[in-house]
C-alpha cells in the first residue's frame, strides 16, 4: 500500500521545486500557482494519513472533519496544501507578503487558534490532543487558509482565479464520479488504500454516491455543489456571447455531477445559492433585511432558550415532528432525523462546560454529534463558537460607507459558497474547506477605482477551450 505521508511530501516538495527551477516567476502568477496548489491538492490528494483501520468497524465515527483537532491524524492534506500554497505564493510575490498589514478583522481567527492555551491554563486540566498540538492544527487548518485569502486573494480579480481553479479541478473529478456512481468501486482505495468511510452512505436511490478523495461522501457532495454554483456564476456573468456557450456546458456538467451524487442537502443548498445570486445585488442595497433577519433569529432563539417562548408557540409539536420524520423515512431519508437526534442527545452533557468548552475531542459520552457547530461548542465552548462567528461577520460585513458591489462582482459568488458552507456545517463536520480562503479574501476596503472589479474576464476570440480562462493569463 502506498505511503500517504510520502504522497504529501512529494506533492509539497514537488510544488516548491517546480517554482525553484523556474528562471523567472512573474509576481502576477502567484495567485494562479497558489490556487492550483491549494484547490488541486484538496481535490486530488488522499484525504488523510489513515492507519489502523479496523475492518470490523463499518463506520468509525471517531474520525471527524479536520477542522476539529483529534489525536489520530497530524498529517492531512488540509493544512499541507494550504501551507504549500502560501509558501509558493510568497516565493512568487514576496513583496505582497511584506506589504500585508494585519488588521482588527484578523483578530478573531488568531484568538480562536490561541484560545486552547487559555483553556489549558484556566479550565481544562486534561486537554486531548495536547494543547500545543491543538494550537498547531488550528493554525494550519484555520489561520493559514484565512491569511492565504487575505494576502493573495484579496482583490476581486484574484477571487476569479480561485473560482476558476475550483471549477477546473472539480471537472477533473468527472471520471472518478462516473466510476463511483455506477459501481461501489472506490478509486481512493485503488490509488491510496482503504478509506474508513468507503461504505458509509454509499448506496443511494439509484447507483452510488461518489466520495473521490475527500474525507466523506458528504464532503464530496457539498464540494461539487459549490463548484456547480461557481460555474453557474461564471456562465451567467461572463462577458461576451462567445464565451457563454462553453461556460454553460461546464455548469451543466457540474450540476449533473451534483444531482448524481444524491446528497439532498447539497442539492438544496446549490439551488438556493443559485437563486440568491440573482437577488444578491438587491439585498446588498437593502441590507437592513439582513439585520432584521439576524435580529429576529437571535431574539427568537434567546426567548426559546430562556423559556419565555416555547417551540409549541411556533406550531412545533411532537406529533408534527413525528409526522415529518415519518415522511422522510417513507422516502428513504433517514439521515436528517439521525443527525438531529445525535445533536439533541448531546445537548444535556454540554451544559456543564457550555461557555468555556471541554478542551477534548471526545467530550461527548455517548456518540459524537455529526455537525461541526456542536462539535465546536463541546470542544471550545461558546467562547470558541463566538470567535468563529465573529470571524465570519468581520469578513462578510460591508460598511454602509462602501457602495454595494456591481452585479457581476466575485464577492457575491464568494458569499454564496460561504453561506452554503455555514448551513452545511449545521449538519456535517466534513465541510467545504475552500470557504476559509474565500472568507479571508473578502475583508478589503473598496476604492472608487475598484467599484467595477470582480467581473469575469472575457475570453479573447482566439482562445480555445472553455475551462478556467483566468488561470492561463497573468491578469484577470
Amino acid at each position: 500500500m502506498i505511503s500517504i505521508p510520502l504522497v504529501y511530501l512529494i506533492f509539497a516538495a514537488g510544488s516548491v521545486a517546480f517554482l525553484l527551477t523556474r528562471k523567472a516567476v512573474q509576481a502576477a502568477r502567484a495567485r494562479s500557482y497558489a490556487a492550483v496548489i491549494y484547490l488541486g491538492g484538496l481535490a486530488l490528494l488522499p484525504a488523510e494519513a489513515y492507519y489502523d483501520i479496523d475492518p470490523n468497524v463499518a463506520v468509525p465515527l471517531w474520525i471527524m472533519g479536520v477542522l476539529i483537532p483529534t489525536p489520530f491524524f497530524m498529517l492531512h492534506k488540509a493544512w499541507i496544501v494550504a501551507l504549500t500554497a502560501l509558501v509558493a505564493a510568497a516565493w512568487c510575490d514576496f513583496p505582497r507578503l511584506l506589504t500585508f498589514r494585519p488588521k482588527m478583522v484578523d483578530l478573531p481567527v488568531v484568538l480562536f487558534c490561541l484560545w486552547p492555551l487559555a483553556q489549558a491554563v484556566l479550565f481544562v486540566p486534561d486537554p486531548d490532543p495536547p494543547t500545543l498540538r491543538i494550537v498547531m492544527l488550528l493554525i494550519g487548518n484555520w489561520a493559514v487558509p484565512w491569511f492565504l485569502g487575505r494576502i493573495y486573494f484579496s482583490r476581486a480579480e484574484d477571487r476569479v482565479v480561485l473560482i476558476d481553479a475550483l471549477i477546473l479541478f472539480s471537472l477533473l473529478l468527472l471520471p472518478v464520479s462516473l466510476i463511483e456512481t455506477v459501481s461501489p468501486l472506490r478509486v481512493h482505495q485503488l490509488l491510496y488504500g482503504p478509506h474508513p468511510f468507503d461504505a458509509d452512505g454509499v448506496t443511494r436511490y439509484w447507483g452510488y454516491r461518489p466520495m473521490a478523495f475527500f474525507e466523506h461522501g458528504n464532503q464530496y457532495g457539498i464540494w461539487i455543489a459549490a463548484a456547480a454554483v461557481a460555474a453557474w456564476w461564471r456562465a451567467r456573468f461572463s462577458v461576451g456571447p462567445a464565451s457563454r456557450g462553453g461556460q454553460w456546458v461546464l455548469a451543466a456538467i457540474l450540476i449533473a455531477m451534483t444531482v448524481s451524487a444524491q446528497s439532498v442537502g447539497a442539492i438544496c443548498l446549490m439551488v438556493l445559492a443559485i437563486a440568491w445570486l440573482e437577488v444578491a445585488p438587491w439585498l446588498e442595497r437593502h441590507n437592513g433585511i439582513y439585520r432584521l433577519g439576524l435580529l429576529s433569529l437571535t431574539g427568537g432563539a434567546g426567548l426559546v432558550l430562556e423559556g419565555t417562548v416555547s417551540l409549541t408557540s411556533f406550531g412545533v409539536t411532537a406529533d408534527r415532528i413525528a409526522r415529518l420524520f415519518g415522511f422522510l423515512e417513507g422516502i428513504g431519508r433517514y439521515s436528517l432525523e439521525w443527525r438531529i437526534n445525535r445533536a439533541i442527545a448531546n445537548l444535556p452533557q454540554v451544559q456543564s462546560f457550555l461557555v468555556t468548552g471541554r478542551g477534548r475531542w471526545d467530550w461527548y459520552t455517548t456518540f459524537r454529534p455529526w455537525d461541526l457547530t456542536l462539535m465546536i461548542v463541546g470542544f471550545f465552548g461558546l467562547i470558541g463558537l463566538t470567535l468563529v462567528v465573529l470571524m465570519i461577520v468581520a469578513a462578510v460585513y460591508r460598511p454602509s460607507s462602501i457602495a454595494p458591489a456591481p452585479r457581476q462582482s466575485s464577492r457575491y459568488v464568494a458569499l454564496a459558497l460561504i453561506g452554503m458552507t455555514i448551513f452545511d456545517a449545521l449538519m456535517n463536520t466534513y465541510v467545504f474547506l475552500p470557504a476559509l480562503v474565500l472568507l479571508g479574501s473578502l475583508p478589503r476596503k473598496a476604492t472608487p477605482e475598484q467599484a467595477g472589479a470582480g467581473r469575469p474576464a472575457a475570453r479573447r476570440s482566439g482562445h480555445s477551450g472553455p475551462v478556467a480562462p483566468a488561470l492561463d493569463r497573468s491578469n484577470s
